[in-house]
């Protein structure tokens, strides 16, 4: 007999601990407080009574099937998932639209390890006024692919940026894309900005200073494409 699946138990919102977890996204994760209160009044983001940051994780109809937990008290290296979520289910994500887009360029996904990675990615971009249409994606470290969302972004033309972290385990990710998508010409890995092992890290590392796009040093093997007015040859290096 099959084991029994556990439901998804959303926790429950403390929103006597807030201000601590909002302290602690904005003041030491250095991520926007406009991005962080916008979240917030979504409930995508919001404190549970441990004091974790939690990040809802959603699926194609936008319902809540999962959340991403991370410790911010002082010490805390907590991280993990909520009761019931399952890798294979639901993703974090946030979409973000800088300036006014030209409406023929393709827009551009972001796939990074942690919730706080892809808000991360985001602050850069955005920070750098780098117009466009974009969404960011997380799987949770060595969770499931957001395979759902990527072969959305590839139907739609995007240019799909595996930003996976700076070690062993960002290179085995990157090589489970490879294998997953071989003749995917508009994937490529996009390593953080040169020292950082992460988004988050390239983003405390240049406080209030706009930040140009990360290094893309591998792509999925094909012939370069013209994507939103850019060829990637030109931006890719084998």
């Amino acid at each position: 007999m099959s084991e029994a699946r556990a439901l998804f138990m959303q926790p429950a919102r403390d929103e006597g601990r807030w201000p601590g977890v909002r302290a602690y996204l904005v003041e030491q994760r250095g991520i926007p407080r406009g991005m962080i209160d916008e979240l917030h009044d979504r409930g995508t983001i919001y404190a549970d009574g441990r004091t974790n940051a939690v990040f809802l994780r959603t699926d194609a109809e936008g319902q809540a099937v999962g959340a991403s937990l991370r410790g911010t008290l002082p010490g805390s290296e907590f991280q993990g998932l909520a009761y019931g979520t399952r890798r294979d289910e639901g993703h974090f994500s946030y979409s973000l639209t800088v300036g006014a887009p030209d409406r023929y360029a393709a827009p551009q996904y972001h796939v990074v390890e942690s919730p706080i990675d892809a808000l991360s990615r985001a602050a850069l971009i955005e920070r750098a006024g780098e117009r466009g249409e974009y969404v960011f994606l997380s799987n949770d470290g060595h969770g499931e692919l957001p395979k759902r969302q990527i072969e959305e972004g590839l139907a739609r033309g995007a240019l799909v940026h595996c930003g996976f972290d700076n070690d062993a385990g960002g290179n085995k990710l990157w090589q489970q894309v490879k294998e997953a998508y071989p003749r995917a010409e508009a994937i490529v890995r996009e390593r953080p900005p040169s020292g950082a092992k992460d988004w988050n890290d390239g983003l405390r590392a240049a406080p209030g200073r706009a930040e140009g796009p990360g290094q893309v040093d591998d792509r999925v093997p094909g012939r370069g494409q013209v994507h939103g007015g850019h060829s990637r040859d030109e931006h890719s290096r084998e």
